[in-house]
């Protein structure tokens, strides 16, 4: 005597097996499907309105071919959103399907015998007692990009015949296994194997390894979770922009910074490049040197030696640029901008004298980064900002611009971490830049 309304299902169910409650309030159960016209079996999730007597289809599991199970079935929730789905006395495989959290298909199993059924089938956590691997969860926590951390895995054998360690399987490259494999383990011993996360941009990683002992007659295996944080903690350096006086030399004072104190000193060299200042017109002296950060400290200055003169120019920029260090760097170019103050210029003397692309500020950026750009001349201009892997996000400029110095902003959604890229092409010029978001 059915006291509900049916919405979003015309069928109902009939035969079912396996009704469960979830913490959220919804029910799970199997259709069986007996004297269903046209005859298919089916697991099932319902929204229930107790007090109007309403049931709401939430989702619906099928084999495809449909399948009947004319007795016996279940479907499982998992904490995880998964859902595994036990076919029951049916003929045909599958007998037993397991979903991701999404409904899409993770993985089938069949007996390939129509007379095996599955009374219920359900997925649990299962330790093996041939060995144990310890931690079985474990963080890395913040880590450098370009560097890595090491966790020592502890796997011990606690059986009483030898256990050979084959293979350590995971998802994602960011986690690797140091340790050369196969080893074989004594009865009772312990062996430590080396597992390594590097990751390779800002951001968050996990994955999950499949530690296996495998046989000609058994595939043994444990699971360990990992997870760990990249963070930008290399070097950078910092723009600067001064007057450049009437006469003499000014020191423009370049700051290369570690985001993070190291317990070993760090080593870099830096050197000037020409932008619309150049060491040929003395406007600047150039500088080829290394620098270094002692261990335990956060930075280091770098003077570079610019002139001033009475002449009336544009602003002019050069390029102060990190290399060769023994860390990894995140930001190796900052922009030195000689700030005219020799009196006022004639129209459109203050024009840059060619294209440029600079590098974003801040960078790593929390929220916003601002791109400048100079363009020589009216033009269309295209301002692009890439993922890691290149695809489109966003325009920060797209068509005709005026010439001038120019600048855009851009903040990636709210949470979004990690590598991006921008590009600007303006007439013949095209250069591209990486940028950090971090939270």
């Amino acid at each position: 005597n059915n006291q509900f309304t049916f919405v979003g299902d015309t069928r109902g169910f009939f035969g079912q097996h396996d009704i469960r409650r979830l913490p959220n309030g919804h029910v799970t159960l199997f259709d069986n499907a007996n004297c269903q016209t046209p005859v298919y079996s089916r697991g099932l999730e319902y929204l229930l309105d107790e007090t109007n007597k309403v049931a709401t289809l939430v989702r619906e599991f099928r084999n495809s071919p449909d399948t009947f199970t004319p007795f016996m079935g279940n479907v499982q929730r998992r904490a995880d959103g998964g859902t595994m789905i036990g076919w029951g006395g049916t003929g045909p495989d599958p007998k037993i399907t397991d979903l991701h959290a999404d409904g899409s298909l993770a993985w089938s199993v069949g007996f390939q015998n129509p007379a095996r059924w599955t009374y219920r089938a359900f997925r649990f956590p299962w330790h093996t007692s041939r060995f144990v691997a310890t931690p079985e969860a474990y963080d890395f926590g913040n880590v450098e990009v370009g560097e890595y951390g090491t966790l020592m895995l502890s796997v011990r054998n606690g059986s009483a015949t030898p256990v050979t360690i084959n293979s350590i399987v995971g998802h994602h490259p960011e986690f690797s296994v140091a340790t050369a494999l196969p080893v074989t383990i004594a009865a009772g011993a312990t062996q430590p194997i080396e597992v390594r996360f590097t990751p390779p941009a800002v951001g968050s990683y996990d994955d999950t390894l499949s530690v296996r002992s495998v046989s000609a007659t058994e595939l043994v295996a444990q699971t360990v979770t990992l997870r760990g944080t990249g963070v930008a903690t290399g070097l950078s350096i910092s723009d600067v922009a001064l007057r450049e006086g009437d006469a003499g030399a000014r020191q423009f004072a370049f700051q290369v910074r570690l985001a993070q104190p190291r317990a070993s000193s760090v080593n870099v060299h830096v050197q000037t490049s020409d932008g619309t200042a150049t060491v040929a017109d003395h406007d600047y002296s150039k500088l080829n040197v290394d620098a270094s950060i002692p261990a335990g400290d956060l930075f280091s200055i770098v003077d570079v030696t610019v002139h001033g003169d009475v002449a009336i120019e544009p602003d002019e920029t050069f390029f102060v640029e990190l290399s060769n260090a023994n860390v990894a760097i995140n930001d190796a170019q900052a922009v030195g901008l000689i700030v005219n103050d020799d009196g006022p210029l004639s129209v459109g003397a203050d024009l840059p004298r060619s294209f440029a692309l600079y590098p974003a500020r801040p960078n790593p950026a929390r929220g916003t980064a601002v791109v400048r750009y100079d363009l020589p001349r009216a033009c269309d201009a295209y301002l692009e900002v890439l993922d890691l892997a290149g695809r489109h996000v966003a325009w920060l400029v797209d068509g005709a611009m005026p010439a001038g110095r120019q600048e855009a902003r851009w903040a990636p959604p709210a949470g979004t971490t990690g590598v991006f890229f921008y590009r600007l092409r303006a007439g013949e010029f095209t250069s591209t830049r990486k940028t950090v978001f971090v939270r």
